[in-house]
């Protein structure tokens, strides 16, 4: 009981340091982006490190809020193809994420590269994503993203979609779970939570679609398939990466959650698959 309060605060915390950051303006946003980078990216590479790959995590993370910087500034400047490149950037990632877990014991840059690569690319897409609501063609040049048309509507709703889901995944797989879904990587993760969480989605998207009525029915449907399969993807993705490192959480940072990547792990596949499925459906 004393973990679940405690985990509870530092949670609400967490979500409301975003939500504040979030609303407030683009650079706020952004420069939280830079220092959650940072650390996420750390957390990731130490992970690769223990696992026997031959990573420098604080080069790695040193690298990870240039990156996610480049893509903001580049954004500011109205520069709208660097899209074309997120869309080439993700088969890439998927590819480093791969080479750089195969337990080879051969010395690369290539894990450093990538652990700052899966970390930056998500955190970078949420630019992307606060777009979405203006209804802009990306083919416009006189696009005011981070000037007077700052939008965050759809980026929070997203988030929030994705605390919901992780939250009642969780309290309901504690309460209810016994059909283990992947029980040799997160023998916690059950069935029963992952249909508790998608069940809690559909009230959470009436909600969000009263509030701000961003999409149709039938899209938001598409948000709620990615938040469900990509987040569970992505946390067992990292509670295998953990697995192999022989830690339980990925850092101490949060404290009833472990590390900011433990907090984060869902989210950083989500926003890849979530970005493209926005330039799909208002284009």
């Amino acid at each position: 009981m004393n973990n679940l309060f405690t985990r509870s605060i530092s949670g609400l915390i967490f979500v409301a340091l975003m939500i504040i950051a979030l609303v407030s303006a683009w650079y706020v946003w952004a420069a939280l982006m830079l220092i959650v980078g940072f650390f996420v990216s750390l957390e990731f590479a130490r992970l690769l490190q223990k696992s026997g790959l031959a990573v420098f995590p604080f080069v790695a993370a040193a690298c990870t809020p240039f990156f996610v910087a480049f893509v903001f500034l580049f954004l500011a400047l109205d520069k709208i193809h660097f899209i074309l490149w997120i869309v080439l950037a993700i088969p890439f990632v998927l590819l480093f994420i791969t080479a750089a877990l195969k337990p080879n014991g051969k010395k690369s840059i290539l894990p450093g590269f990538m652990s700052a690569s899966y970390v930056a690319f998500p955190l970078s897409m949420t630019a992307l994503l606060l777009w979405v609501p203006t209804q802009i063609p990306f083919v416009k040049t006189d696009f005011a993203l981070f000037h007077h048309n700052y939008h965050p509507e759809f980026l929070l709703s997203a988030l929030i979609l994705i605390w919901v889901f992780d939250s009642f995944a969780y309290l309901t797989g504690s309460l209810f779970g016994k059909h283990k879904m992947a029980p040799h990587i997160s023998p916690g993760k059950t069935w029963e939570g992952f249909f508790g969480g998608v069940i809690f989605l559909f009230p959470a998207v009436w909600f969000l679609n009263r509030t701000w009525d961003l999409l149709t029915n039938p899209q938001w449907l598409g948000v709620i398939i990615i938040v469900a399969v990509f987040g569970t993807f992505g946390d067992l993705l990292i509670s295998q990466l953990k697995r192999m490192a022989g830690e339980k959480n990925s850092g101490n940072l949060i404290p009833g959650h472990g590390g900011i990547l433990d907090r984060l792990d869902s989210l950083l596949m989500i926003i890849p698959f979530l970005t493209l499925y926005a330039i799909i459906i208002v284009l």
